[in-house]
């Protein structure tokens, strides 16, 4: 397809979500050959799948039965991507809230508004926190130094949810994150 490289229309959907156990097929509609590759063009490919090449007018299969996210490309035309998300998915995280992070990592909002950020993202069921239990510590209740920098690392995508949510869970166990119900 002509451009699709500029708008993400390679693959038709480019994103896709099912259950575990589907089959997914791919329809070459294209007038050229191409693939579907599991991995990326930096990365290379996972060994998960491979059609081979896929002339015009071919067909080509995948049985998904694990949960987990899947990138796929063509080997040919390293430009067309494509995903498949199989299972529970995340809901996204806004892009304001990693945004927030960065701008409070550099100290451009103050600690209210990054920590309404993050009871929004719990309260959304965005950012999954598993029970934690408070602590009564009298300690102090200013965020450590190493919470913002994870923020900032976070905003950049340096570090993955998992990482940062550690972080969170660590304010929510000392009592200087409280989160409301």
């Amino acid at each position: 397809m002509p451009g699709c490289e500029t708008d993400d229309s390679c693959y038709l959907p480019p994103s896709l979500n099912i259950e575990p156990n589907q089959v997914v097929l791919w329809d070459n509609k294209d007038s050229s050959a191409h693939t579907v590759t599991s991995g990326t063009p930096d990365e290379g490919t996972s060994g998960i799948f491979d059609s081979g090449i896929i002339a015009a007018g071919e067909k080509f299969s995948f049985k998904f039965e694990e949960n987990g996210s899947y990138d796929y490309y063509c080997t040919l035309h390293p430009w067309m991507i494509g995903s498949i998300t199989v299972g529970e998915t995340k809901p996204a995280v806004p892009e304001w809230i990693k945004n927030n992070a960065g701008w409070w990592a550099e100290g451009a909002i103050d600690d209210d508004a990054f920590v309404q950020g993050i009871q929004y993202l719990i309260k959304e069921d965005v950012l999954r926190i598993p029970p934690t239990s408070s602590s009564d510590a009298s300690g102090s209740n200013e965020i450590p130094a190493w919470i913002k920098n994870n923020a900032g690392w976070w905003a950049e995508g340096a570090i993955d949810d998992d990482a940062f949510v550690q972080g969170i869970q660590y304010l929510i166990k000392e009592g200087i994150l409280q989160i409301q119900n």
